[in-house]
């Protein structure tokens, strides 16, 4: 949202969370995206008083394009009444390819007029089921919240994992530790007894940034290779930290390895520069600052933004 407004634009920003509560929004929002007997289930419960909100504050706003991030709430009906009461143009932008597509983007994406993904092969995906209007948007970094360097005062000898649990996390980083890596994790989900090596539950904005600049390397652990970098890509180069990534699809496209940041092809190569990194943290404070100069130069929200519109 800051990124159009920053641009010039009017924005108006309609979310679930307040709606649902914090307590409930994480778990509806999974069963959401994982399951549409869940969508039908909920409709009569919250989605159809959900899809009126929005529909009545477009309707009011009369945008010129509606965008809608996931989509797991904008039920095919209403998406055709917002075209036909506002005349704008919906565009879905979906970060999670390919994850879902079979649960839910191939259901709702022939409704919109545009459909953004962050991977590559994905776009192969939305034209098997004749979505042709599909166009690759990659992850950023936006630089009013990733900023700052290291904090090279008060390193930790650590590495860092954010996100949440999944099988081959939990696989990779046990691993590691067997390895005789020390490795903090943040994020959810995690179970006993990996618990005990998670020293903060998800964190957002600056807290998330400050994290990162505490650690000698961040490491990160695509779900999918093949789809290409996924968000901690971005966010974790434009805040300044020592990314240590796998090698995700063309990830060396968007960044320069050994100078902008780390690629490692094993556990084992992974755990040598790891050990590496926390040895040796100043060695690795220019890739640091060049990763971020990238990123702050050519991979920010406000550039994805003007992409977007120039499609309008």
């Amino acid at each position: 949202m800051r990124a159009f407004q920053r641009l010039g634009n009017d924005v108006r920003f309609i979310g679930y969370r307040d709606l649902l509560g914090d307590k409930y929004h994480d778990i509806i929002r999974i069963l959401w995206s994982r399951f549409s007997t869940f969508r039908n289930f909920s409709k009569p419960l919250w989605l159809t008083k959900l899809n009126e909100i929005f529909f009545e504050t477009a309707s009011r706003f009369n945008p010129d394009l509606i965008l809608s991030i996931k989509g797991e709430t904008l039920l095919p009906k209403y998406i055709t009444k917002l075209r036909k009461q506002t005349g704008a143009a919906l565009a879905l932008w979906f970060p999670d390819d390919p994850r879902f597509f079979n649960s839910l983007t191939a259901h709702i994406a022939p409704y919109y007029d545009m459909v953004f993904t962050s991977a590559q092969r994905a776009t192969n995906l939305y034209n098997s089921i004749s979505v042709n209007n599909v166009y690759r948007l990659p992850f950023a970094c936006d630089p009013e919240i990733h900023k700052g360097v290291l904090d090279a005062q008060n390193i930790l000898k650590r590495a860092l994992f954010i996100g949440t649990y999944s099988p081959k996390r939990y696989s990779f980083i046990k691993n590691l530790v067997k390895c005789g890596i020390p490795i903090d994790v943040i994020g959810s989900n995690w179970p006993f007894p990996f618990d005990k090596y998670v020293v903060s539950p998800s964190v957002i904005g600056p807290q998330y940034v400050r994290r990162i600049q505490s650690y000698s390397v961040t490491l990160n652990i695509h779900q999918n290779l093949a789809y290409g970098p996924n968000m901690r890509t971005f966010e974790v180069t434009g805040s300044g930290g020592v990314l240590l990534s796998d090698r995700a699809e063309d990830i060396t496209n968007f960044f320069t390895e050994g100078s902008e940041i780390l690629v490692y092809d094993s556990l084992e190569d992974a755990a040598q520069k790891i050990k590496y990194l926390i040895q040796n943290p100043d060695a690795f404070y220019a890739v640091a600052s060049n990763g971020q100069k990238k990123c702050h130069d050519k991979y920010t929200y406000d550039e994805r933004a003007r992409q977007i519109l120039k499609f309008l």
